[in-house]
């Protein structure tokens, strides 16, 4: 707390006594660190982001897999560069057909979200029970793949394009050994 310090001398009529302030620091140290303290106490540390991915369990051998049409199966397949290379059908037709294989990037306007798309209107457009489930949603089935020297970023890229798209079924599925070679063929081309 504050003193006030007196002037022990005898004074005279005439002069005024001076007076000396002094004030106590320790109550404010005292109440600074308690505010810190409790600051610090009583902040959440922001947690790191994760996106969430809900993974299959392992398939069970005695339970037959669904069948699944090869006009609503578009695959994505994630090169090096930010180069995307996509599809549809099985991978043996794409296989036999270099043609069939069709380079993008990630472009807005013409990218891989114009082929996904065009592809989920063209799924549309057959109609119940091939394009159109029992609760009304478009069928069409996206399989990604990514080959081991494609970037992280082009993973979250193409995992938003599936969101913006509305696509209700895509999975991430490893790529196979002739789909890397339609990988390395498409990447040779673009040289």
């Amino acid at each position: 707390m504050a003193e006030i310090a007196e002037n022990p001398s005898g004074g005279g009529k005439g002069k005024a006594k001076k007076q000396s302030t002094k004030v106590d620091l320790t109550a404010m140290v005292d109440l600074a660190f308690l505010l810190i303290t409790f600051f610090m106490l009583t902040t959440t540390i922001s947690k790191p982001k994760a996106m969430q991915i809900a993974l299959p369990s392992e398939p069970d051998p005695s339970v037959e897999q669904p069948k699944v049409d090869d006009d609503v199966v578009m695959t994505v397949l994630l090169a090096p560069k930010n180069v995307v290379l996509y599809y549809f059908g099985k991978p043996e037709d794409a296989a036999s057909n270099p043609d069939a294989v069709k380079a993008t990037t990630f472009d807005k306007t013409n990218g891989i979200r114009k082929a996904i798309i065009d592809k989920k209107k063209a799924v549309q457009a057959l109609g119940a029970p091939l394009g159109i489930d029992k609760k009304g949603n478009n069928k069409t089935l996206v399989l990604i793949k990514a080959v081991d020297s494609s970037v992280y970023g082009n993973m979250v890229d193409i995992l938003d394009e599936m969101h913006i798209a509305d696509i209700k079924f895509y999975a991430i599925v490893d790529i196979s050994a002739p789909e890397k070679q339609l990988v390395d063929n498409a990447m040779l081309k673009a040289k």
